[in-house]
């Protein structure tokens, strides 16, 4: 059980994962992030660049309507910046992805969806 622990994971091999810093600059909670995109093989991004395909992004817990349009804003900001547009996902789709032990190319209840971005998986 030890050595498999040991062993190398590479579900999410080929990934670069830029996690989006959410509102209330959660360290604790992007740095836990960031372990886990390691932990699954994938490259965490220190900013969007065009070798991202992957953006993980985290409402802030119990926002209000003010702080989600500024949320949203800086979305379609990054989502507009990258080409060819990457894949939005929650942090959802890392433990998706754990669980299965395959990467979730299209997880629903992980992919992040503002209206106007339905479809971007």
């Amino acid at each position: 059980m030890a050595d498999q622990a040991a062993e190398p994971c590479s579900i999410l091999s080929g990934c670069c994962i830029f996690i989006w810093q959410r509102i209330d600059h959660d360290a604790y909670a992007h740095s836990a992030l960031v372990a886990k995109v390691k932990a699954l093989g994938a490259k965490p991004a220190a900013r969007l660049s065009k070798e991202v395909t992957h953006v993980i992004f985290q409402r802030k817990l119990q926002s209000n309507l003010q702080e989600r349009k500024a949320e949203d804003t800086d979305l379609r900001s990054l989502y507009g910046k990258v080409e060819p547009h990457v894949v939005v996902v929650s942090p959802l789709w890392l433990q998706h992805s754990e669980d299965n032990a395959a990467r979730q190319l299209a997880v629903a209840a992980a992919i992040v969806e503002l209206g106007w971005a339905a479809g971007w998986a």
